[in-house]
C-alpha cells in the first residue's frame, strides 16, 4: 500500500516465507540490510521516525525502488504476516512500533544478527572489513574491484555488497549504490565495532584498517578485532604501519602499510602526491590516481588491493579501474569543478584522528582552510574533545579557521551537558582559531565574500543525511 511517502510502486514487495520489518529501515546500518533481503526474494517493509506522510524523503524514493514498502513509524502499519522484526541497537522501548510488536510477542532480531545470518549462509564467502575509521570506503572499494574484474573478464566470481556508505556517482544520481545482491562471489561487508557486534561475524577473509580512539578504549578495540581475526576461516588483512593492528595476528595475514611505516609489508604505499585534482601514488611500484583526499584513502585502497590481488586480479588492473572511480559517497568528495579557485571538499570525517587528517590534507595543497565541523553525537563529543585539542594545534595554522556548528541531534536520550558551544571555547582557551556557529546556514553566504582562490572549504560530519546538500551551498 502506498502511504504517500513517496513509494515507488513501479517495484512490489517480493514475497516468500519470510516477511520482515525493520523499524529505523532508513538507517545507514539497516537501509542496505533491507535492500538485501528484498532482493533475495523476501517481503521487506520498514518504518523510520523521519518518514512523513506527504512529505517527499529520498530514502524512501530508494527503497522502495529495491522493493522495500516504506511506512510511517506509528505502530500501526505492522503487517499481519510478519516473521521477523529487525531493530538496531539505536531504537529505544518508547518506540511506538516497539510497543505495538511486544503487544503481539512478534520474534525481535538485532540487525547485526540478521548480517551475521547471511554471511553465514554466503555459499562464495565473505569479506568483513573492520576498523575505527574507513570501512566504507574500504568495503566499497573492495567491492568495485572485485565487481569490474568479474565484469571484464578475470576469473573472479561477481561479489556481493552490503556496505553503510554508497558509491559517489550512484548516490548523487539518486540511486541507493550501497547493496549487490545479484552475485555469487564474495559477499563484502562492514564489521561495527560501536556495538561489538564485529565478533558475531565468521567471514572467510577480514579486512583491519586502523584502530583508534572512538567508541571504546583502544585496547578493547584491539581485543574484538583480534577475536574477529581468530574466526576468519581464510585471511586477515591488515595496516602492519598501524602499531596496534600489527600485534593483531591470524593464520594467514596480508599486511599493506606507508613505506615510512612498513617497507616490509605485503603491499606498500610510496610516493603519495595530494593536490586539489585527488592523489597520487604508488602500491609496489605501479601508480594510481584516485580522485578524493587523504593519506588514509591511499591506504584504504591498498587494503582493498591487496584482497583483489589475493583473489587473483592483477595490481596494474587494479589501477585501471580506479582511475575513474569516484569513490565513495562523503568521503573525501572534491565537488567542486576541476578548474574552481575555491576547493570545495565533502567528507565524513567524525573522529578525532578523522578531522585533523582530512585539516591537515587540505593545509597541504592551500592558502588557507575553512574547516566546518558537525559533531555527530553529544556522547561521541563529550568523550573526545579533550583529546582533539594537541591534534587540531598540530594541523590549523594561523590563517586556517574551524567552525563548530550544533550537534547533531537524533533523538532520544542523552547526557547534553558538552555541547559544540563550550568545545569552541575550550579550543580558543588553546590558540585553536575556532568559532562556534549557532545556525550553519549563514556560513555559505559568509564563504562566498571571504573564500578567495587557493583557499579550500571543507564540510565534516558523520549522521547527518543532510549535510551532502549543505557542502553543495558552498560551490
Amino acid at each position: 500500500m502506498n502511504y504517500d511517502l513517496g513509494y515507488d510502486d513501479r517495484h512490489t514487495s517480493c514475497r516468500s516465507n519470510s516477511c520482515f520489518y525493520f523499524v529505523g529501515v532508513a538507517g545507514v546500518g539497516m537501509s542496505p540490510l533491507a535492500q538485501f533481503c528484498a532482493g533475495k526474494g523476501n517481503k521487506v517493509v520498514g518504518s523510520d521516525r523521519a518518514f512523513v506522510i506527504g512529505k517527499a524523503n529520498q530514502d524512501v524514493t530508494e527503497l522502495s525502488r529495491c522493493g522495500v514498502e516504506c511506512v510511517p513509524q506509528n505502530g500501526e502499519h505492522i503487517p499481519q504476516d510478519t516473521t521477523d522484526v529487525v531493530v538496531s541497537a539505536a531504537v529505544e522501548e518508547t518506540n511506538p512500533d516497539i510497543r505495538e510488536i511486544r503487544k503481539r510477542n512478534l520474534n525481535l532480531v538485532q540487525r547485526s544478527d540478521l548480517l551475521a545470518k547471511l554471511v553465514a549462509e554466503s555459499e562464495g564467502g565473505s569479506v568483513c572489513v573492520a576498523g575505527t575509521a574507513g570501512k566504507s570506503t574500504t568495503t566499497l572499494l573492495t567491492y568495485q574491484l572485485l565487481r569490474e574484474a568479474n565484469r571484464n573478464g578475470e576469473k573472479v566470481r561477481r561479489p556481493q555488497l552490503i556496505a553503510g556508505a554508497a558509491h559517489n556517482s550512484e548516490k548523487r544520481a539518486g540511486q541507493s549504490g550501497n547493496v549487490d545482491y545479484e552475485g555469487d562471489g564474495l559477499l563484502v561487508f562492514e564489521g561495527d565495532e560501536s556495538d561489538k557486534s564485529v565478533i558475531k561475524y565468521h567471514p572467510s577473509v577480514s579486512i583491519i584498517t586502523n584502530i583508534g580512539h572512538d567508541h571504546h578504549e583502544m585496547s578493547v578495540t584491539q581485543g574484538l578485532f583480534q577475536t574477529l581475526a581468530n574466526q576468519t576461516s581464510g585471511y586477515i588483512v591488515v595496516n602492519s604501519g598501524d602499531e596496534l593492528v600489527r600485534q593483531i595476528k591470524g593464520s594467514k595475514v596480508v599486511s599493506f602499510a606507508l613505506d615510512s611505516q612498513d617497507s616490509k609489508a605485503d603491499f606498500v604505499v610510496s610516493d603519495l602526491k595530494q593536490t586539489a585534482a585527488g592523489l597520487s601514488f604508488k602500491i609496489n611500484g605501479v601508480s594510481f590516481a584516485f580522485h578524493s583526499i587523504g593519506l588514509h584513502n591511499a591506504l584504504n585502497v591498498a587494503a582493498a588491493v591487496a584482497v583483489a590481488v589475493t583473489e587473483g586480479v592483477s595490481l596494474e588492473f587494479c589501477a585501471k579501474i580506479l582511475e575513474n572511480y569516484g569513490g565513495a559517497y562523503r568521503r573525501g568528495n572534491i565537488i567542486s569543478g576541476r578548474n574552481s579557485d575555491v576547493v570545495v571538499i565533502d567528507d565524513f570525517a567524525h573522529t578525532p584522528e578523522e578531522v585533523a587528517e582530512t585539516i591537515r590534507t587540505a593545509t597541504s595543497f592551500s592558502d588557507r582552510v575553512f574547516a566546518i565541523y558537525q559533531p555527530h553525537g553529544y556522547g561521541p563529543l563529550r568523550k573526545t574533545y579533550e583529546e582533539m585539542v594537541p591534534l587540531l594545534k598540530s594541523v590549523l595554522r594561523p590563517q586556517d579557521t574551524l567552525f563548530l556548528t550544533k550537534v547533531y541531534y537524533e533523538g532520544g536520550t542523552t547526557d547534553m551537558s558538552i555541547d559544540a558551544e563550550f568545545v569552541a571555547k575550550y579550543f580558543s582557551l588553546f590558540g585553536i582559531p575556532c568559532r562556534y556557529i549557532d545556525d550553519r546556514e549563514i556560513l555559505p553566504g559568509e564563504m562566498k565574500g571571504e573564500a578567495k582562490s587557493g583557499d579550500v572549504i571543507v564540510v565534516m560530519g558523520a549522521r547527518d543525511k543532510s549535510l551532502a546538500q549543505y557542502a553543495e551551498k558552498f560551490l
